[in-house]
């Protein structure tokens, strides 16, 4: 058990790893090494180096108690399953590689996001860390929107309905494997940020700033 003050310094390092693990996902994304299972591993080192070195990158040896609704497998089968994992998330990057580079429409984004939301969830389903499961699982989604030309999203804690929109997804999976709402969810966010872009860019040309850039 950690007091207070030691609780407070983990939690720093975790934010700090997690920020590490996030600039490489963008900076893999813009390359053109290739995507594998391995990637996963990677990412989970980057957010516990500094916090918990002991489980960085460790698969789990321990078992959960049950998460929305689902027990997550036996930690005898994790390496089984990461195996599956691998090989199956290596046949669906195929599938997006005459995606990469082209125009984006409604096609692309379609393929892009099923992968991304299937890999998301697989990696959170088999749970295979001790802790930051989800975490992991979220970068894996971003890698593959940003390596496909999407932008990365988020699922923030604020506004808690954000966060119960992103369980009640997960949910869904679970029970029926279905990833209507999960995939609508990501298109939301994508959207929201095209939004967002487009609302900054006016405000940009109307600005004191643009003008007297033209004038310059």
């Amino acid at each position: 058990m950690h007091n207070k003050s030691e609780k407070e310094k983990l939690d720093k390092l975790e934010a700090s790893g997690l920020l590490s693990a996030a600039r490489f996902v963008k900076k893999n994304a813009r390359s053109r090494k290739k995507i594998s299972a391995d990637i996963v591993y990677e990412i989970h080192k980057l957010i516990f180096r500094k916090a918990r070195p002991d489980i960085a990158g460790v698969l789990r040896d321990c078992e959960f108690k049950k998460l929305r609704h689902l027990i997550p497998p036996h930690s005898t089968k994790v390496p089984g399953l990461i195996l599956l994992f691998g090989k199956e998330f290596a046949e669906k990057i195929k599938t997006l590689d005459s995606s990469k580079n082209k125009a984006i429409d409604e096609a692309t984004l379609s393929k892009v996001v099923s992968v991304a939301t299937w890999a998301s969830y697989q990696i959170s389903y088999i749970h295979s860390f001790h802790e930051g499961n989800g975490r992991t699982a979220r970068q894996i989604l971003n890698l593959i929107l940003e390596r496909y030309n999407f932008p990365a999203i988020s699922f923030p804690v604020s506004p808690k309905k954000t966060k119960d929109k992103y369980y009640e997804a997960l949910v869904q999976v679970d029970k029926s494997g279905n990833y209507d709402k999960f995939i609508r969810l990501v298109n939301e966010n994508i959207s929201e940020y095209y939004s967002d872009l487009k609302t900054k860019k006016l405000n940009y040309l109307k600005s004191k700033k643009y003008h007297k850039k033209i004038k310059d």
